[in-house]
């Protein structure tokens, strides 16, 4: 470093700053991850040392009046702190870009519009881990039946948001289901604050005589569902804007795969006085 040869001069300080910032820009420019943005900090807090380190040891030396001295160094030591602030900064918002862009887009979501979902204003459960969108009955020897859809969001917009509606479309046979919050219509005044959560779904109409035997009093069979719900489209609005998600034939099929294997395992034989 500079402070550490013989001659302390800004031909050394240059060719320091410049080897320095070049190592930051190959950092940043081979896909960083978590260790190239921090070389990259180094190398930046290292590089506006040396600037300040140079232009203090100047400053020092220099034979203008204490008057001068003193306002060259309140402006040198301004910009100075702007620019390791500010390169600092730029580096952070690279580092959150390059993290965002590595996470799994949501089925159905192209990967050009990345930008668009980086921070989304609606958070939906499925987005941060499994959730069952469809509720569903059955078990052991019994059939399985979809009594509705459901979705579970929360508000990370900053703002609290109104004007909600929505609802879910079938691809197959183009039927439309509004949607309802928290199981009951939708009113024009309800607002949902920022960092709320909130439910909303549909509950799909009863296509069948009813059975003697709860719970099978609503709702469609598993087999006729994938005849006319096997891909379908979710259509969330708030203050103008939508929130989409579409559910194709496969998530629909791991869906019911899940509610299958949580509900018919193996009932192990046991004895008991």
């Amino acid at each position: 470093m500079g402070f550490l040869l013989p001659a302390f001069s800004w031909p050394y300080a240059v060719a320091e700053i410049s080897i320095l910032l070049t190592i930051g820009g190959i950092m940043l420019s081979v896909n960083p991850g978590k260790a190239e943005f921090l070389v990259a900090k180094i190398c930046l807090a290292l590089a506006v040392g040396i600037v300040a380190a140079r232009v203090g040891a100047s400053l020092v030396s220099s034979g203008e009046p204490i008057a001068v001295r003193l306002l060259l160094t309140a402006v040198v030591s301004v910009a100075i702190g702007v620019a390791w602030v500010e390169g600092w900064r730029w580096i952070s918002s690279r580092e959150e870009l390059a993290i965002e862009s590595k996470k799994p887009m949501p089925p159905g979501v192209p990967r050009d519009q990345a930008a668009t979902i980086a921070k989304p204003p609606i958070v939906w459960k499925w987005d941060e881990g499994d959730y069952y969108f469809l509720g569903a009955t059955g078990g052991v020897g019994e059939r399985t039946w979809i009594k509705g859809f459901q979705a579970l969001g929360r508000n990370t917009s900053g703002h609290t948001i109104g004007r909600i509606g929505g609802h879910i479309e079938s691809e197959i046979t183009g039927e439309s289901l509004v949607l309802r919050i928290g199981g009951k219509p939708i009113a024009a005044t309800i607002r949902i604050p920022d960092g709320a959560e909130f439910d909303v779904g549909v509950t799909f109409p009863n296509q069948y005589p009813e059975s003697q035997i709860p719970p099978h009093e609503t709702g469609i069979s598993a087999d006729k569902f994938r005849e006319q719900w096997r891909s379908f489209k979710f259509v969330f609005e708030y203050d103008g804007e939508k929130s989409i998600r579409r559910f194709t034939p496969d998530d629909i099929e791991n869906m019911l795969r899940r509610f299958h294997d949580a509900t018919h395992r193996d009932v192990k034989p046991r004895v008991s006085q």
